[in-house]
């Protein structure tokens, strides 16, 4: 790994970390919107995956253990490859994000408004809405 790929990495993990105590979250979209992405609850199943309670980590979100071979397919690509920008990453990452939008569709018809896939009523956009009623 070169220098400028390390310092855009330090970049993105700083604008992460400000964001989380600018916003409360690293979701902006909900924060601005209101509804939950397609990784909501992702950071909460990888927590629950890490102390071995499956269950709940799946709850939270059923994509995390496709999430993770996602991210050590593309990174044995990478390290064959010495580049993302090769055809088993392209193969990954279509097949992962079709699989994120379809789960996020399921998810938001079955369980929206409920927890974990909740409305947030302080987002900018319902304090906007609030506000003009």
């Amino acid at each position: 790994m070169n220098y400028t790929t390390l310092k855009k990495l330090g970049f993105v993990a700083i604008v992460g970390f400000l964001l989380l105590f600018v916003v409360d979250t690293f979701c902006p979209i909900e924060n601005i919107i209101g509804i939950p992405c397609p990784g909501c609850g992702m950071s909460s199943a990888f927590y629950h995956l890490i102390h071995l309670d499956l269950n709940s980590a799946m709850f939270f979100h059923p994509l995390i253990i496709p999430c993770l071979l996602y991210f050590v397919g593309i990174g044995i690509a990478y390290l064959r490859y010495q580049s993302f920008n090769n055809k088993p990453v392209k193969i990954l990452t279509i097949i992962f994000m079709v699989a994120l939008v379809v789960v996020y569709v399921y998810r938001m018809i079955t369980i929206f408004p409920e927890y974990p896939m909740m409305y947030n009523n302080d987002s900018l956009l319902g304090r906007i809405i609030e506000f003009i009623n």
